[in-house]
């Protein structure tokens, strides 16, 4: 299965399978982290999660940590 070449589809997902962020990636393609972020999110949708891979967060929660 083919992306469709529209807009930069494409290039945000050649990006997106070499691991770079959103951020990263806005830069490049000259949109913003959050236009980068929903065009992956509707391809996922579209296409599948095999397609367009989920990520792990870089967020780890510390529940050891309290706030006093």
């Amino acid at each position: 299965m083919t992306i469709p070449d529209v807009g930069p589809n494409r290039e945000i997902l050649r990006h997106w399978h070499k691991g770079l962020t959103c951020e990263q990636i806005a830069v490049r393609v000259s949109l913003s982290r959050k236009t980068v972020l929903n065009r992956i999110n509707k391809l996922r949708k579209g296409y599948g999660a095999e397609v367009v891979p989920y990520r792990k967060s870089n967020y780890i929660k510390d529940s050891k940590k309290k706030l006093s």
